[in-house]
């Protein structure tokens, strides 16, 4: 039995689980108290790290200050104006926290998925590199970049970035996604079914996840698995950018459904007819049930790998107070609808 099989069978069996499902957050939060205290000491820790790689330059003093109270409120605002949606404001913000003190690696990697947002990928490269350079091992950052990197056809490069992700961060699940849409997009289709469930593996509230691998299984001719996970994408999000396709699929595939049913009984009723005029061979019968059950025994036999990690994954699932819910680091996926991504009216035209 194929790999791309076993994994459809064990597919089947997932899209009946009942889950419960929270939304995604977006970019890195607000400064809270306890956050401005761990900025201050993450700036002490790096001033200490540079003066000791440094002993015999000369000293840094301006390193070794916390951030700028000016520089936080304007994050803080930015942050805000970015989860309402006024794009160019949080900007600008932004923007103007970095003018400020431009030390906050976290106001440079939520400008940078904002550009992301708007498909500048010139300036997003710009600003997850220097988020970067001030913090090496940053998931978003990372994350981010690899988006940008695919979306300029740099395949390669992507994957890479989002496979440090996954080396920091195990649990980083937005990676796993990226990495199996890549997969998706060169026809790795099996390949992509794992990240993809990976990803679910860690977020089960991912509904993006849920829609890709419905499209890959409507495409790989498994129309009743494809349904199950289509609906789950839209019962997860009822609003997202998926949301006319997987509609679109759901009525296709639906129709074929019942046209396949039609045609099974009236083939159904035709046999019925040959079998009232004539007699089969009962030895030829026999046969064929001693090949049916040869091949109702083949799954059993290659069990291991992929279908016992899913299979305890089903068990565990079953128990919905089993698993702690854990939120998608964005950003998830190329951004491929606009509507979410336009400035406010009271914004006026977007100029980037």
């Amino acid at each position: 039995m194929s790999a791309m099989n076993r994994i459809f069978a064990f597919i089947s069996a997932l899209a009946f689980i009942s889950l419960s499902f929270l939304g995604p957050v977006c970019g890195q939060p607000a400064f809270g108290q306890e956050e401005k205290e761990k900025v201050k000491e993450e700036a002490k820790e790096q001033a200490a790290g540079e003066s000791k790689a440094e002993s015999t330059a000369e000293s840094k003093p301006a390193e070794s200050k916390p951030y700028s109270k000016e520089a936080i409120q304007f994050f803080n605002d930015g942050v805000e104006l970015h989860k309402t949606g006024y794009l160019n404001k949080a900007i600008t913000a932004y923007k103007a926290a970095i003018k400020a003190d431009d030390r906050i690696e976290q106001a440079w990697s939520n400008l940078a998925l904002l550009y992301t947002a708007q498909k500048n990928w010139t300036k997003a490269l710009e600003a997850f590199d220097k988020a970067l350079a001030l913090k090496p091992k940053s998931t978003t950052s990372l994350n981010g970049l690899g988006t940008v990197l695919f979306a300029m056809k740099k395949n390669k490069e992507a994957m890479e970035k989002w496979q440090k992700v996954i080396e920091i961060d195990p649990n980083f699940a937005s990676a796993y996604y990226n990495m199996g849409y890549a997969m998706e997009m060169e026809d790795k289709r099996p390949e992509a079914l794992k990240a993809y469930l990976k990803a679910l593996d860690i977020s089960p509230e991912m509904s993006d996840a849920y829609y890709r691998m419905g499209l890959i299984l409507q495409t790989t001719n498994h129309p009743a698995q494809a349904k199950l996970f289509l609906a789950k994408a839209i019962n997860i999000d009822p609003e997202g950018a998926f949301i006319r396709d997987a509609q679109k699929q759901l009525s296709t595939i639906a129709h074929d459904l019942d046209k396949n049913r039609t045609i099974s009984n009236s083939s159904n009723s035709s046999n019925s007819t040959s079998t009232s005029t004539g007699s089969v061979s009962s030895q030829s019968s026999k046969e064929a049930q001693s090949s049916g059950d040869t091949k109702s025994d083949a799954p059993v036999k290659e069990r291991g790998g992929l279908i016992s990690s899913f299979a305890q994954k089903l068990g565990r699932d079953r128990n919905p107070d089993a698993k702690s819910k854990k939120p998608v680091d964005m950003f998830v996926q190329p951004p491929s609808g606009e509507t979410d991504l336009k400035p406010k009216p009271e914004e006026g035209k977007s100029d980037f």
